[in-house]
């Protein structure tokens, strides 16, 4: 949580041209909320969304493989 509250904001005040591609604002776009940048097509932040989601399971499930101990 902390990353949508401050990291995403932080990252998007020094790239203005990334933040609308950012996870939760592109989730936000789903919900046509007003976010800095250019408005995405609803569609187009759900799919955005969905990458970015399925790209972190990807990670946690390979960080998780290489860590376990058992």
């Amino acid at each position: 949580m902390p990353w949508a509250l401050f990291g995403e904001k932080a990252l998007g005040s020094f790239l203005p041209d990334l933040a609308t591609y950012l996870p939760f604002t592109a989730g936000a776009q789903l919900y046509a909320v007003t976010t800095t940048g250019p408005p995405l097509d609803p569609g187009v932040g759900a799919a955005l969304f969905l990458t970015w989601t399925a790209g972190l399971v990807v990670l946690g499930m390979v960080l998780f493989q290489r860590r376990d101990v058992a």
